[in-house]
């Protein structure tokens, strides 16, 4: 399937499912002025600035290929299973629970993009942690404008700091014209070999 997603750039081969899952670390992308549709978080970036984040904030920093394989995918198993949704939100808090959902779907697919971009992610693996949030944020959110307030709302609850550089991210996501989240409608079919875990946000 081919889809033009941005005025001024050439169509990509990806299906719309992959993309839309992709679109879910936006906030990221148009802040570092990176990609949207494709794995490489960003053009033209050296596989040491991956590896640093990786390093710094994910504990990505073991002595051997095998073992930061396995640190990446301990990483991405918490994002995909617990997150911050379960970690920070205290029971019987919804809106807690779906402003860290939010925040962990956008996380894990830019974790899985950096990982995939340092060479401690093959290429399938990359897209099984891409795809696997998709299905419950496409459930439990009605629109990419909701999504997009909920992960704002989930990074403030972390860092108890606004940034203006995702405000003003989110602002152009949720409305410019040649934004993914105004060019892929929310509810695009993403089939079965997508389907996620079930979540108590739900």
């Amino acid at each position: 399937m081919l889809r033009k997603l941005f005025t001024g750039l050439a169509e990509t081969a990806l299906p719309a499912a992959d993309l839309w899952a992709l679109a879910l670390s936006a906030p990221y992308c148009r802040q570092a002025g990176g990609p949207y549709d494709c794995l490489t978080p960003y053009r033209g970036l050296g596989t040491r600035v991956s590896r640093a984040l990786l390093r710094e904030y994910w504990g990505v920093n073991g002595a051997s290929g095998r073992e930061r394989h396995e640190q990446t995918l301990a990483a991405l198993c918490w994002l995909r299973d617990a997150g911050h949704r379960r970690d920070l939100a205290e029971p019987g808090d919804i809106k807690a629970a779906l402003d860290f959902l939010a925040w962990d779907a956008a996380r894990i697919v830019h974790v899985a993009r950096h990982a995939y971009h340092a060479g401690y992610l093959d290429t399938a693996e990359a897209w099984v942690y891409v795809r696997v949030l998709a299905p419950l944020v496409q459930k439990t959110f009605p629109s990419w404008a909701e999504y997009g307030r909920r992960f704002g709302r989930g990074r403030l609850r972390w860092l108890t700091e606004r940034d203006p550089s995702f405000d003003s991210a989110i602002a152009w996501l949720s409305s410019a014209p040649d934004s993914p989240w105004q060019n892929l409608r929310w509810d695009t079919p993403l089939p079965p070999a997508l389907a996620g875990p079930e979540d108590s946000t739900s």
